[in-house]
């Protein structure tokens, strides 16, 4: 536990991360309810953090090669955590990712469920780099613009 925390602090650190997620949330959420409402504003805050906190997650794990020669302080590559353990990690957030999306779908309605859930099995070909990851890497400006078009459905969420 003592070294996800550590792991927290250096690559993913919490305030930030909950001030980014907050101002997008209560932005979006004014914006679409036009009021303020603290049960959408939950849910997109807590829909946003998990996913950024797991595409660092996704980052790290396939970065982890390059880390090895270009950043050995980082905390796979020193060791901090073991690659199986980021794997479990990133499933457990997967799969709390589709949780979300289910509880949105109960509790508030079903567009911010289908876009969230859409959201999240982009994240997952992003990971997966679309399954065409070799020949993806040859076409950098394709590249970055399959990993930057997520922000639309996300702001949209």
């Amino acid at each position: 536990m003592a070294r996800w925390l550590i792991y927290l602090r250096s690559r993913s650190p919490v305030g930030p991360y909950l001030i980014l997620c907050s101002g997008m949330a209560l932005s979006g959420t004014v914006v679409a309810e036009g009021e303020f409402d603290l049960l959408r504003l939950a849910f997109s805050l807590g829909g946003l953090l998990l996913f950024f906190f797991l595409v660092r997650l996704m980052d790290e794990l396939k970065d982890f090669k390059k880390d090895l020669i270009a950043h050995p302080e980082r905390p796979l590559p020193r060791g901090l955590l073991t690659t199986h353990e980021v794997l479990r990690a990133i499933g457990v957030l997967t799969a709390l990712l589709f949780v979300h999306t289910f509880c949105i779908a109960l509790v508030l309605n079903f567009i911010p469920a289908l876009l969230f859930g859409g959201l999240s099995v982009y994240l997952l070909l992003m990971y997966k780099e679309f399954y065409v990851g070799s020949s993806l890497s040859k076409k950098p400006l394709l590249y970055a613009l399959l990993h930057q078009i997520v922000l639309i459905p996300l702001g949209l969420y």
